[in-house]
């Protein structure tokens, strides 16, 4: 039966002719779809991976929860406190010493002293010292009035004892921020 409406069709019927855009347009649809699947297959693979590492990390993880472990932690955590004490205490530390070269540096050569009591906090030092002569005694005070770091400088009890060496105290303020600015 096909052949008789073969027959019949005698007219000829003009070929489709498609767009010229439509081929490139399929091939790059080709194109996308091929690495969108290449995509979806590398990152679907990678997430796999990931999942397997991070099971393998969750299990590494529980195994470090034993008792043993969490006691060493505990005691890490106090020694880690205690350390941290140590610097606030060790960075909040004044260098007296400082002091000591301070007096050295500022000193006669022929006064000497007995006893010292410095706060420093405020900064006051008092001294008891002894020179052989009032000369000495004077030139002391003189050299400690010029340095910029005292204030309130008081000289008292002055003595003259029986081998004629004279005893004072000193009482002074040095500046708190020199010891700061001595230790930087």
């Amino acid at each position: 039966m096909s052949d008789k409406f073969d027959v019949l069709n005698i007219i000829p019927k003009p070929k489709i002719v498609l767009p010229f855009w439509v081929n490139p347009l399929v091939l790059a649809s080709g194109v996308i779809l091929l690495i969108m699947t290449g995509l979806f297959v590398f990152y679907h693979f990678q997430a796999l991976s990931w999942e397997s590492k991070a099971k393998v990390e969750e299990s590494n993880y529980l195994a470090l929860a034993t008792p043993e472990n969490k006691a060493i932690e505990e005691k890490a955590g106090k020694i880690s406190q205690q350390l941290e004490k140590f610097f606030q205490a060790f960075e909040n530390h004044k260098f007296s010493y400082i002091l000591f070269n301070f007096l050295k540096d500022n000193c006669h050569p022929n006064v000497s002293f007995s006893s010292l009591n410095f706060n420093s906090n405020s900064g006051k030092v008092s001294l008891a010292g002894q020179t052989n002569n009032y000369n000495s005694l004077g030139e002391q005070i003189a050299v400690l009035k010029s340095v910029k770091e005292i204030s309130a400088l008081e000289v008292s009890d002055i003595v003259l004892d029986k081998e004629g060496n004279v005893t004072f105290r000193l009482n002074f303020i040095v500046d708190p921020n020199f010891f700061k600015n001595q230790n930087q």
